[in-house]
């Protein structure tokens, strides 16, 4: 990128970034979506609610829809995999700088619009496939340990997804985490052994 554009600045989590950001005014940033600490779009939004209006391109190891319309939802000009080809990246800051907007295609064909349409007209699309593996699992009586141990990870990692999930959809408590997997069918026929959420938001 060197050859291409005046690096200003690089950041190796989301404070630093913040800091940085703040300090040199850059008018483009890349982020990476797996920044320790702050992730990429959690900065992304701290950046704009302090000011700072650079352009944000976004480079993820996720392939996933959701995870790509939330960050155009943040104002993202760009979203990128990281299994794409070197030139891919340098083609998207091009565009980006121009004043452009680009969708790596393996999204939606790169159609960014169909993209965000999706997401504001159905809820469940805001949800990262890993998000809706946690909320399928707990809205049928599962407790976090047991969501956790079946899909490999640790609660706090379980909890972490499921208040991720709520944001995304809005949803304040678990009384309305049920009744919105009962509006969208996210409950399994049979109910999953383990505590099952009851209507004082905690599992019983």
């Amino acid at each position: 990128l060197e050859k291409n554009f005046n690096i200003v600045g690089s950041a190796s989590c989301g404070a630093s970034l913040l800091r940085l950001a703040s300090e040199l005014q850059p008018e483009l940033i890349l982020l990476d979506i797996g920044m320790p600490g702050l992730n990429g779009l959690e900065a992304g939004q701290l950046l704009r609610a302090t000011g700072v209006g650079a352009k944000l391109a976004y480079l993820s190891m996720e392939s996933d829809p959701a995870i790509a319309a939330r960050a155009f939802a943040l104002g993202a000009s760009a979203y990128m995999v990281k299994t794409g080809p070197s030139a891919e990246l340098l083609h998207a800051l091009r565009v980006v700088a121009a004043g452009g907007q680009y969708l790596t295609p393996s999204i939606h064909g790169g159609d960014i619009a169909a993209l965000v349409a999706t997401y504001r007209e159905d809820p469940v699309a805001r949800l990262s496939q890993r998000e809706l593996e946690v909320l399928k699992l707990l809205v049928t009586g599962m407790s976090m340990k047991v969501a956790a141990r079946q899909l490999g990870i640790v609660p706090r990692t379980v909890a972490f997804h499921k208040y991720r999930a709520m944001q995304a959809l809005g949803l304040r408590d678990n009384v309305a985490l049920l009744d919105f997997a009962v509006r969208h069918r996210l409950l399994e026929a049979k109910s999953a052994p383990g505590n099952r959420l009851n209507h004082s938001g905690q599992e019983a």
